[in-house]
């Protein structure tokens, strides 16, 4: 009889133990792959917001902005096939006045893009830069916009439409049904 009550009990301690191991373990596990995805979308993010700013201190860009129809020109040149980290993304150069300078795609001409209250933000220098997640059709595409500046003052703003989904940026067994993910900031908006 004392045989089996210990054994019961061992079984029990060893049970809870064992229960409270691989609830230890999951917690770990999940917590790691949350911040891998974190940093590997700050580091998606953040790279080509760095190759965005890069972009912005071109002369071409300032000079576009703010010049002729000739500088326009060579900035619809250098800009139409222009290859962001190896691929074509979708360009849009919008000036002080809030028209559009340049874009390599018409649905980024659209009102109700330019209104946008980010781009009020970057035009009067309270933010540094954009970081939009765009829903148009079900899928969920970034959008980073950065101040183009002349003699340190904010004549235009360059923004790019990303086509990687961000379904492709997490970690392939991530479901969305039974994860979460946040983005948050001042500089990030969310378009639906």
């Amino acid at each position: 009889m004392s045989l089996i009550l210990s054994v019961t009990i061992s079984l029990l301690f060893v049970g809870h133990r064992a229960n409270t191991a691989i609830y230890d373990l999951q917690s770990k596990s999940l917590e790691i792959e949350s911040k891998l995805t974190t940093s590997y979308l700050t580091l998606f993010l953040e790279t080509r917001t760095q190759i965005l700013n890069d972009l912005a201190r071109q002369p071409i860009l300032s000079n576009a902005i703010m010049g002729s129809d000739t500088s326009k020109a060579l900035l619809q040149d250098y800009l139409f096939q222009y290859k962001i980290m190896g691929s074509t993304e979708k360009i849009t150069i919008i000036n002080v006045l809030k028209e559009v300078v340049f874009s390599n795609d018409p649905s980024l001409n659209e009102l109700s893009i330019i209104e946008q209250p980010w781009i009020n933000s970057l035009l009067e220098e309270q933010t540094e830069k954009a970081v939009i997640l765009n829903k148009p059709t079900n899928t969920d595409l970034f959008t980073i916009a950065v101040p183009i500046k002349y003699n340190n003052f904010t004549e235009g703003v360059l923004m790019v439409q990303f086509n990687t989904p961000m379904t492709q940026l997490l970690p392939t067994d991530f479901d969305r049904k039974s994860h979460g993910l946040t983005l948050a900031g001042p500089w990030v908006f969310i378009l639906i």
